[in-house]
């Protein structure tokens, strides 16, 4: 299968998801069948971010719009969409660790 993300091509051999750098849910999700027979999903999160996914109708291709930024974390096949004042660093362990700049 092929992944991009915001024209990004990805890692194939990956089962890739995403996760906000918040705790946050969506506030709304759509399921849109688009006219080529693909499935386009929108999910609208309280601080404006969205995500727009859409599936090939041969189910071989993912292409993904975020409107924010985003990080990798290729090991654990995970798309870290950074919420405003977040950034990725790398943690003692090696593993991507989210740091926000905002005092809490």
């Amino acid at each position: 299968m092929s992944f991009v993300v915001n024209g990004k091509k990805l890692p194939g051999n990956i089962d890739w998801r995403f996760q906000r750098s918040g705790l946050d849910e969506p506030e709304r999700q759509e399921l849109i069948p688009l006219d080529d027979g693909s499935l386009k999903q929108v999910m609208h999160f309280a601080d404006g971010a969205k995500i727009e996914t859409v599936l090939s109708a041969d189910g071989k291709r993912v292409t993904t719009k975020v409107n924010r930024e985003i990080a990798l974390d290729v090991e654990q096949g995970v798309v870290i969409v950074l919420q405003a004042g977040d950034r990725l660093e790398q943690g003692s362990d090696g593993s991507p660790k989210v740091v926000s700049d905002q005092a809490n």
